[in-house]
């Protein structure tokens, strides 16, 4: 009913078609619903749906045969009446005239190129060459005058209004600085600078570089501006304010710092803490509960792994998939298998479960949260190395393989590995594929459950068992009801062949290779 209760479910979903599924939330598309196919009204909701796509296409139908009517009804005018064609014939007969006409003018235009007119040509190329260097004299008449105008104008502007205002800056200039800057910095420092830069510069090259450096700081001061504002608008958006982004001044800013840094400051860090500790007992329910989800998961797989070598046997041994807490490890493997937690009403902040494993959540959640901004490098590169060890269920558990025997001997073996030859040691190989393989393809379920490929693939069969162990491994995988497909060396075929439907010999001469089909009976034979 609430999308809040869908994670209580391992697969939920709402009736406005939000799906949880493998610890993921999403929204289904509504379309996936807007036809239904099944409940009493789906037919009839169809049918309606059906009913009124015809009606549209009838329509349309329709629509089609009135235009292709109207199309043919067109198709049989006649655009063009009697007087109408008598004109067109004249406007042809003149046409033809044009063509005569035409070639008329080609035979005058031959003639006319036969004459030798280059002395006119000749005479035109010196008019034109007259007319332009007339035109030239011209406009450098005009712009001499012209810019003798201009230059009159411009003396008139630096004589009567320029000096003047040089004038008036230059005392503007004495005046600022009698009273921006005190007399000893004038006397001191300002006059001593200045003679220096008169002794080594000339006036204009002074000017040019106090002009430069002014205008470098003039493009640092915007560039800094610019950035200013840029703040100044970021934190307008983000925290929804109107303050003024281009004054000058920073009053309305430093206004707002002031009264949040001693009035709300220390409201929103009590929520902070708050916040914190509710995360951190969120985190450590969660991070319990996935390695409790992950060892239950484990429990269900070993069950059905065992369920499914419980009636198969290698020779006279039996074999079992145990899977135990590590020793070092197993307060953390009893804190999170504690049944308190599965309690309504309790979690890891419960008062029963705090007093009863204290010190294991202290030591773990130290060991994968225990960080701040003064931690060391080497120290925080060994927290994450232990966040992801100690998240890995597989951290806390020994898992291990029993071998029972004919005499009620069981051996482990974690303890009978690195002690047994290698056709020994790839038995127990063998046994977990195959076990794992009958587990997932289903074998020991019945009706349309167990209906599964069943196929399994090995490369290299066998290659480090001697005959008899080939041969119980062979029995134990049909036992399983398995369909395998075997790669082996041809010194195994008198030991495989006995068991196998089917054996395809592969032979190379040089650079090709060759494939040959045998039955059992060749094989055997060969």
């Amino acid at each position: 009913d609430e999308v809040g209760d869908l994670r209580n479910y391992k697969i939920g979903i709402t009736d406005s078609g939000m799906l949880y599924k493998q610890y993921v939330a999403r929204q289904m598309n509504p379309k996936r619903w807007m036809v239904p196919f099944i409940g009493k009204k789906s037919i009839e909701i169809q049918i309606n749906n059906i009913e009124k796509e015809l009606r549209v296409i009838s329509a349309e139908i329709s629509n089609s045969e009135y235009t292709l009517e109207q199309c043919n009804y067109l198709s049989q005018v006649d655009f063009y009446k009697a007087r109408e064609i008598d004109g067109i014939k004249a406007k042809l007969r003149t046409s033809l005239e044009i063509v005569e006409l035409s070639d008329d003018i080609a035979k005058l235009e031959q003639q006319r190129d036969k004459l030798d007119l280059t002395y006119l040509v000749k005479l035109d190329e010196k008019i034109n060459k007259l007319r332009e260097s007339i035109e030239k004299i011209n406009k450098n008449r005009d712009g001499a005058h012209s810019q003798k105008g201009k230059y009159d104008e411009q003396k008139n502007q630096i004589e009567r209004v320029d000096i003047p205002n040089k004038k008036n800056i230059v005392n503007q200039y004495k005046s600022n600085i009698d009273v921006y800057f005190n007399l000893e910095w004038i006397e001191s420092i300002g006059d001593i600078r200045y003679e220096k830069e008169i002794n080594k510069k000339p006036e204009q090259q002074i000017a040019d570089d106090f002009k430069k450096a002014k205008i470098r700081q003039e493009t640092l001061l915007s560039k800094e501006m610019n950035f200013l504002e840029r703040l100044r608008r970021e934190y307008n958006q983000l925290y929804h304010m109107s303050y003024n982004v281009e004054e000058e001044n920073n009053f309305e800013f430093e206004r707002a710092f002031k009264v949040l840094s001693e009035n709300k400051l220390p409201d929103y860090l009590e929520k902070i803490a708050t916040a914190k500790d509710q995360a951190s007992i969120q985190f450590k329910d969660e991070f319990l509960a996935k390695l409790k989800e992950n060892f239950d998961t484990v429990s269900i797989q070993l069950n059905e792994l065992n369920s499914a070598i419980k009636s198969s046997s290698f020779g006279n041994d039996y074999y079992k998939f145990e899977a135990k807490p590590k020793p070092e490890y197993k307060h953390f493997y009893d804190m999170v298998m504690d049944p308190l937690l599965l309690t309504k009403g309790f979690n890891i902040m419960s008062n029963a479960f705090t007093e009863k494993h204290s010190g294991a959540i202290d030591e773990l959640f130290t060991l994968i949260t225990e960080v701040d901004e003064s931690t060391s490098m080497d120290t925080r590169i060994g927290l994450e190395k232990n966040i992801k060890f100690y998240t890995d269920y597989r951290s806390y558990l020994n898992f291990d393989l029993l071998v029972s025997g004919e005499d009620g001997k069981v051996q482990r073996l974690s303890k009978t590995l690195l002690k047994k030859s290698g056709g020994e040691t790839q038995t127990p190989f063998y046994i977990s594929v195959l076990a794992s393989f009958a587990q997932m393809y289903r074998i020991n379920q019945t009706g349309k459950y167990n209906n599964t490929v069943r196929l399994i693939i090995f490369d290299e069969a066998f290659s480090k068992m001697d005959s008899q162990r080939i041969r119980k491994s062979l029995e134990l995988l049909r036992k399983f009801g398995l369909q395998a497909v075997l790669s082996a060396p041809p010194e195994k075929i008198p030991d495989v062949t006995p068991y196998v439907d089917q054996n395809l010999c592969v032979f190379r001469q040089e650079n090709h290779s060759f494939i040959k089909s045998y039955t059992k009976k060749e094989m055997m034979v060969i």
